[in-house]
């Protein structure tokens, strides 16, 4: 069954611009924090990485080093979407592109596929807080 997508109102569609530059500022504080994060690797790090792939073969990495940079990097976006979780201008964008991953894997676009079900069940969720995020959007920026 087709799943009801969530539609903005009138009032989030005209607040989108300004609430997109208040997202875009921030989306680049997280890229300079990750970018940061990924060049600050030890020599130990480094060795750390050495043991776990030599010991995970299926772990294709082209080097210790990316290994460790990429990790780094993943760490350096959780951390700050958990320092930004109660923005509802910073949740309400990164749930839009988790419905558009959700969205394209039920069409079977994406790696990983999800099991149809899995996805609609997470789509509906993602859609739901959608609409919660718009209402504490308007409550706090709708003059």
């Amino acid at each position: 069954p087709e799943i009801p997508a969530y539609q903005p109102s009138q009032a989030m569609l005209d607040l989108l611009p300004e609430l997109r530059k208040h997202y875009q500022q921030l989306e680049m504080q997280m890229y300079t924090t990750m970018f940061e994060a990924s060049k600050n690797i030890s020599d130990q790090e480094i060795v750390e990485a050495e043991r776990y792939l030599a010991q995970h073969p299926e772990e294709v990495f082209g080097s210790p080093q990316m290994f460790v940079s990429s990790q780094k990097s993943r760490q350096a976006e959780k951390d700050f979407d958990r320092q930004h979780q109660n923005d509802p201008v910073w949740c309400y964008f990164r749930n839009q592109q988790d419905i558009a991953f959700f969205t394209a894997s039920l069409k079977g676009n994406t790696l990983p596929r999800y099991p149809v079900a899995e996805a609609q069940s997470k789509l509906r969720d993602l859609y739901r807080r959608q609409g919660e995020l718009e209402t504490a959007i308007l409550k706090k920026y709708q003059k």
